[in-house]
């Protein structure tokens, strides 16, 4: 990735945890990508994309907290389902 891209992803996260939470900064990401190609649509290659000299520690640390709030965010709607029940 060139380094302006790196910029750009850098700034456009900060740009938009600033709009969305106003108040807010970031101080760490991690983005997790899925990708194919034209030739082989059905070949999946995953991709990790941290800030620039992020360290492996945070990186780790905010993928299990995603992971968390991915597995709280599946128990919650198995709760609701159950309440109709």
């Amino acid at each position: 990735m060139s380094e302006a891209t790196r910029a750009d992803l850098d700034n456009a996260i900060s740009a938009h945890i600033a709009d969305t939470f106003p108040g807010h900064y970031t101080s760490g990401w991690v983005v997790v990508v899925s990708s194919s190609t034209l030739e082989r649509p059905n070949a999946t290659n995953y991709r990790l994309l941290t800030a620039d000299g992020q360290p492996w520690h945070i990186d780790s640390g905010l993928l299990t907290v995603g992971n968390r709030i991915m597995k709280d965010s599946w128990d919650e709607d198995d709760a609701t389902e159950n309440d109709d029940d």
